[in-house]
């Protein structure tokens, strides 16, 4: 399990998200089996988890050949978040508060990811919140340089 209590932002790479998104995604499912939940027939975070990493592959620039328009960037971009924020309040529904703290934030690199590439973010709260955790999680002031950098980076790609 990663770790970035210690200020590591994490990479705005989409294979890193991939990884650990799925990652997470499986953490919620056994938390999820152990739960009343586990009788219903929709296995939520197993679904959540495929649902991230199709989209992944459909933004890997290797399948796009680099054309993506905006308006596509834009889309995908935010049906990740939602799929983010959906998983962290699946977590929080499982009473699984770090958990779900843990997955909100990719918010802040997938946000990063879709800046980088032309699209816009009107969706801030789940990543708003993981700057927040990674401002509360430092005090050595190169390391708030390089959140303020990324900060400024998702307001030049905010609606």
């Amino acid at each position: 399990m990663l770790n970035f209590s210690a200020m590591n932002l994490p990479p705005a790479d989409l294979s890193f998200l991939q990884e650990r998104f799925g990652e997470l995604a499986a953490e919620v499912g056994e938390a999820w089996e152990s739960s009343p939940h586990s009788g219903e027939e929709m296995d939520t975070p197993r679904l959540l988890g495929q649902a991230m990493s199709q989209l992944i592959d459909m933004l890997e620039p290797e399948t796009q050949g680099d054309t993506s328009e905006a308006a596509e960037i834009n889309t995908l971009g935010e049906y990740g978040l939602q799929l983010i924020e959906d998983l962290s309040q699946l977590a929080m529904g499982l009473e699984q508060a770090s958990l779900a703290a843990e997955i909100e934030q990719l918010s802040l690199p997938y946000a990063l990811w879709i800046a980088r590439h032309g699209g816009e973010i009107k969706h801030l709260a789940p990543v708003l919140n993981a700057v927040a955790h990674f401002a509360n999680q430092t005090a050595h002031p190169q390391h708030m340089t390089d959140l303020y950098t990324q900060c400024c980076e998702l307001i030049d790609a905010t609606s």
